[in-house]
């Protein structure tokens, strides 16, 4: 970790001081796209529409899990009908990942480029 001369408070409790070069402000100006799993429709819907697999399918569901052990586990899959329905969600690599759930909640990633089709499992924010 890199130590700084100055620091100011950075008007959030939890994060104390940050280096005084720093600039807060909110993700959104910096962000083109923030969606997640849910985005696609409503819970009935993706009940209706969506539909996993463990056997090697048409589109890999990329979830926390998967991306924390690096993609090199057996992970789920969707049919060809459920990744097209979960067009708002469809992952071609380079993206940031959010967990916004549990334990894991707020840690990041960036998406890897990957060789095969890829859409984004629930618990998690996709930004571009």
């Amino acid at each position: 970790m890199q130590a700084y001369d100055k620091y100011k408070d950075s008007g959030i409790e939890w994060l104390g001081e940050i280096p005084e070069h720093w600039v807060i402000s909110n993700c959104r100006y910096y962000l083109n796209i923030l969606t997640d799993y849910t985005a696609n429709g409503s819970f009935g819907d993706l009940a209706k529409n969506v539909n996993y697999s463990d056997y090697v399918g048409y589109s890999r569901v990329i979830r926390l899990t998967d991306l924390r052990e690096n993609l090199n586990n057996s992970g789920i899959y969707v049919d060809e009908h459920a990744h097209t329905y979960l067009k708002k969600s469809q992952l071609v690599g380079g993206e940031i990942l959010i967990a916004n759930v549990g334990a894991y909640a707020g840690f990041a990633i960036k998406m890897p480029y990957i060789p095969y089709k890829a859409t984004l499992g629930p618990n998690m924010f996709l930004t571009i």
